[in-house]
C-alpha cells in the first residue's frame, strides 16, 4: 500500500464544542479501528480561546492519555 492508499484508508471522528468548534478528532481505519496517526498518535484535544483560535493541541495516546 503507498502513502496515498494509507492516507484514503484513514478517516477521522471529530467531536465539537458548543461553538461548532473542533474540540477533538480521532483517527481510524475503514473498519472503524483506531488507527495511528504518521506522528503518533492517535487523536488530538484542541484548547481554544474566546475568538476560536487553537490555544493548544494536545496529542492522546489510544486511550486518550497525552503522549509524551
Amino acid at each position: 500500500m503507498d502513502f496515498n492508499e494509507v492516507v484514503k484508508a484513514r478517516r477521522s471522528i471529530r467531536k465539537y464544542d458548543a461553538d461548532n468548534r473542533i474540540s477533538e478528532e480521532w483517527y481510524y481505519d475503514l473498519d472503524m479501528k483506531q488507527v495511528l496517526h504518521s506522528a503518533g498518535y492517535y487523536g488530538c484535544r484542541y484548547q481554544r480561546d474566546s475568538e476560536g483560535r487553537t490555544l493548544e493541541t494536545a496529542y492522546l495516546d489510544k486511550d486518550g492519555n497525552l503522549t509524551k
